[in-house]
C-alpha cells in the first residue's frame, strides 16, 4: 500500500518541452546552495598486508602497489545541499534524469549514457503526464540505485545527512519499486529495511513512477558524499551512529567472528570454491550468504566479525559497520580493478589481504565478472600475513 499522495504534489502537463543543450553540476546550476562540510585533506595509511596481484598482472599490479595501496593525504571536497531552480524536471524512466534550463544535472548521468545525446533527447523529449512537486525534496534515486554498494556508499548517506542536519525537512525521490516489492530476494526490500533502520518511515519517501514525469518548485541536491576515493569521513561515522537503537544495540564482548560470504550475485565465480571453504571452514570461519540477510542481520553480522572474507564486491559494503580494526580477505580476477572497497576497509583503520587468481573462463561483456582459480597458498599466505592463520 503507497503513502497517500501528499496535496502539495498535482498532476498538470509543462508548459514547455525540455530542449537538451548540455550539461552541469548542481552547484552551477543551482540558485541556493549550502556547504554542510569544508573541504578537507584527510591523511590515509597502506591497509594491505599481503597482495599477490603483481604476480598475475604486472603493470596492473604495479598501479595497484604504486597508486592505491599506499599512504597519501586526500584532498576531500566540500559536501553542498544546492536547490536547482523552480521548475526542475525529473524525467520518467529508469534513468532518473533531471533537467533545469536546458542543462542535465551532470551527477544523474549513467556512464553509458553520457556520450549517447540521441538517447538523451529521446529519454527527455518523451511524452508523459507530469506531476508538480510544491514540498522540498531531495533528490536521491540515480543510476545505479539497485546496486548494493552504490545504494549502501553512495545514496543511502545522503538521506542519512540530511536527517541529521534538517530532521523532518525533506521527501526523499525513490523509484516506487522500493515501497512495493514483495519478494525478500529482490534489493528493493533490502532498502526498504534500511530506511527504517534510520528512522525514516514510508511517509517521508515521494515514490517515483517510470510512465511519469516530476516538476519541482523547490528540488534540492546533497554531495559528494565521495571524493578522491573516498567517502567523507563524517558521513562514514554518521552512518554508524545514526542508526535506530534497535538495529545497534551496545556490546560489550569483543567482535571475534570469522565470516565468509558467499557470493550470490552474477559472475566472479571461484571455481574451486569446495576447497576454499573446506580451508576456510578448518581455520574457523562461518559461512554466510548475505543478501538473502535482512538489513539489521547483516550490521550484526559485521558489528561483530573480526575477520572477513569475500569475494570483492558488493558483499563488502557492509564493511561501513564493522569495527575498527577488521580484518579483510577478497578474491577477484586478476584484471578487477577496485578502489571502493578499499577504501570502505581504511576508513575502519582495517587490515587488507588482497587474493588474485586467473581467468578460467573470460566474460568478454564485463570481464571483472570472470571466472577464476584461487591458489589455496594464496590463501594461507594471508591468513598468516594478518595474524590468524594456523
Amino acid at each position: 500500500m503507497l503513502p497517500a499522495v501528499n496535496p502539495s504534489v498535482s498532476r498538470n502537463e509543462r508548459a514547455e518541452p525540455f530542449q537538451f543543450a548540455g550539461v552541469g553540476a548542481a552547484t552551477d546550476l543551482s540558485v541556493v546552495a549550502e556547504t554542510l562540510f569544508p573541504e578537507c585533506f584527510h591523511p590515509i595509511r597502506n591497509a594491505t598486508v599481503y597482495t599477490n596481484i603483481a604476480e598475475l598482472t604486472r603493470e596492473f599490479g604495479r598501479h595497484h602497489l604504486d597508486d592505491i595501496y599506499t599512504e597519501r593525504t586526500c584532498s576531500v571536497a566540500p559536501i553542498t545541499l544546492a536547490r536547482l531552480p523552480a521548475g526542475a524536471v525529473l524525467f520518467g524512466g529508469d534513468e532518473f534524469l533531471v533537467g533545469s534550463g536546458g542543462c542535465l544535472l551532470q551527477e544523474q548521468i549513467a556512464p553509458y549514457l553520457r556520450d549517447n545525446h540521441d538517447l538523451i533527447r529521446e529519454i527527455t523529449s518523451t511524452w508523459r503526464p507530469t506531476m508538480r512537486v510544491s514540498e522540498e525534496s531531495l533528490l536521491v534515486a540515480r543510476f545505479g540505485i539497485y546496486t548494493w554498494g552504490h545504494w549502501l556508499g553512495e545514496l543511502l548517506p545522503k538521506i542519512v545527512l540530511a536527517e541529521a542536519c534538517f530532521p523532518g525537512r525533506f521527501r526523499y525521490l525513490l523509484p516506487t519499486t522500493v515501497l512495493t516489492d514483495p519478494d525478500p530476494g529482490l534489493p528493493t526490500v533490502r532498502i526498504r529495511e534500511t530506511l527504517h533502520a534510520y528512522g525514516i518511515g514510508r511517509e517521508r519517501v515521494l515514490p517515483l513512477y517510470p510512465a511519469t514525469d516530476y516538476q519541482f518548485d523547490r528540488l534540492h541536491t546533497l554531495g559528494p558524499i565521495w571524493s578522491d576515493h573516498i567517502m567523507h569521513p563524517s558521513i562514514a561515522s554518521l552512518m554508524r551512529k545514526r542508526l535506530v537503537p534497535a538495529a545497534n544495540p551496545s556490546r560489550e564482548a569483543a567482535p571475534s567472528r570469522r565470516i565468509c560470504l558467499i557470493r550470490n550475485g552474477p559472475g566472479r565465480a571461484i571455481t574451486n570454491l569446495a576447497e576454499v571453504h573446506e580451508l576456510l571452514g578448518a581455520h574457523g570461519f562461518e559461512f554466510h550468504t548475505l543478501s538473502t540477510m535482512a538489513f539489521t542481520a547483516q550490521i550484526d553480522l559485521f558489528q561483530t566479525a573480526s575477520v572477513v572474507f569475500a569475494v570483492l564486491g558488493s558483499d563488502l559494503s557492509d564493511l561501513i559497520y564493522a569495527p575498527d580494526g577488521i580484518k579483510v580477505i577478497s578474491a577477484a580476477p586478476a584484471i578487477f580493478g577496485d578502489r571502493f572497497f578499499y577504501a570502505l576497509i581504511v576508513s575502519r583503520n582495517g587490515t587488507y589481504a588482497d587474493l588474485r587468481g586467473p581467468v578460467v573462463e573470460l566474460d568478454r561483456r564485463a570481464e571483472h565478472r570472470s571466472s577464476f582459480y584461487l591458489d589455496l597458498s594464496k590463501i594461507r599466505m594471508g591468513l598468516n600475513a594478518m595474524g590468524v592463520g594456523k
